[in-house]
């Protein structure tokens, strides 16, 4: 026996030396290699969804959240959303997928905090909490601006532009046709 303060923390192979002595003072050694996991490691999160904007719409969450990510292969993985535990899949591998459904995603614009909980063959555990921005509120109706022209040959031509943005402006219109 020996304490748990002198085993080194990580995944690594020690070799370890055993000597016995019997009553009549006899000794016998034997050594052999004993391997330590006190960690889990490689645990990698990503959410598949996002585009440059880093943002989660309505579009992209039409088929729910997915997650994925890898873990030290023979794991057992979870995740935790809003309050929520599901079960992932982890292939032999480590790499794991996960789709939340779109009806446990609120509707609005907020920050959706997760927690990953690994959990590796040997018994250990490692957490990793994570965020996603959402957002699925309708964008504002884009504007209709309408301008009349009147041409020289008393005609007029009407434009229409559509714009979500106030400060919507035109510099030039050209065309050809009647």
């Amino acid at each position: 026996t020996f304490p748990s303060s002198s085993v080194p923390s990580g995944e690594h192979t020690i070799l370890a030396t055993a000597t016995a002595t019997n009553a009549v003072g006899k000794t016998a050694t034997t050594s052999g290699k004993i391997n330590i996991d006190t960690i889990v490691n490689q645990l990698t999160a990503k959410e598949n969804v996002t585009g440059s904007d880093h943002v989660a719409n309505a579009s992209e969450l039409e088929h729910g959240l997915p997650l994925s990510g890898r873990v030290e292969p023979g794991s057992q993985l979870s995740v935790v959303f809003d309050k929520t535990t599901y079960p992932a899949h982890v292939t032999s591998d480590g790499a794991w997928s996960l789709t939340i459904p779109k009806n446990a995603i609120s509707d609005g614009a907020y920050t959706q905090h997760y927690s990953l909980i690994a959990t590796d063959a040997a018994g250990n555990t490692a957490t990793i909490h994570d965020s996603i921005v959402i957002d699925q509120t309708s964008p504002d109706a884009p504007k209709i601006l309408t301008h009349e022209i009147d041409r020289n040959d008393g005609s007029t031509k009407k434009f229409s532009f559509r714009s979500a943005d106030e400060d919507f402006s035109v510099d030039q219109v050209s065309g050809g046709g009647g």
